[in-house]
């Protein structure tokens, strides 16, 4: 129980298929564009110099925030030991006890992530300056698995009345960890003139594409 602020059941399964969903899939979605610059189209020509950069850094940073922001709701009571009454973490779904029978634990990758996304990412620190090459890199698919881990060890257990059809879906492992990526060029005669857009999809082969 948080005190006076405490959402209803209502509100709270409204959250859930508002804003705790949309987070896991803001989270695919930016691994999604980062497993895109190294594997996929967007790493080729069509898509290169500052716009490229911008993509790529701009979506780093969206995944390292939706990362930290899933990592809290997961771990800020029972492992950080910090909620405010003001934040929704998952003992607002499930009982003290449940958490700690169910909760995957939190991973190295999950702790790692929460600390650099403060220092590189939501604040301006001296560690953008003084952490190494190495203490920078992001192995994002790792932490997109654990995250992912983490709510299918506990999702199952939130009662009905509190439950998101939208974050049950979100957290799927009939998803791919990424979606596929692929640029299409603009129909000949298009009204905004040349140029290409990106789609996404779950799979795709060389001539034929299903769009999500």
């Amino acid at each position: 129980m948080k005190g006076e602020n405490r959402f209803s059941n209502d509100q709270l399964k409204s959250y859930a298929e508002e804003h705790i969903a949309r987070e896991v899939e803001l989270l695919r979605w930016n691994a999604s564009f980062l497993n895109g610059f190294i594997y996929s189209e967007l790493s080729f020509s069509q898509v290169s110099g500052d716009i490229a950069k911008a993509l790529k850094e701009t979506s780093l940073d969206s995944f390292a925030m939706h990362a930290r922001n899933l990592i809290d709701f997961l771990y800020l009571r029972n492992h950080f030991k910090c909620d405010k009454t003001t934040d929704i973490v998952i003992e607002d779904y499930l009982g003290d006890d449940v958490v700690k029978d169910r909760l995957h634990g939190i991973t190295y990758s999950l702790v790692d992530a929460k600390t650099k996304t403060n220092k590189l990412v939501a604040h301006l620190t001296i560690q953008r300056e003084t952490y190494s090459y190495y203490e920078k890199s992001w192995i994002y698919s790792q932490i997109a698995v654990d995250l992912l881990k983490a709510f299918r060890s506990v999702i199952y257990d939130i009662p009905d009345e509190l439950q998101s059809d939208r974050l049950k879906e979100a957290v799927s492992d009939s998803l791919p960890l990424v979606f596929d990526l692929r640029l299409i060029p603009y129909a000949e005669g298009d009204e905004r003139g040349p140029g290409i857009a990106i789609s996404f999809g779950q799979n795709y082969m060389p001539d034929t594409y299903s769009q999500t």
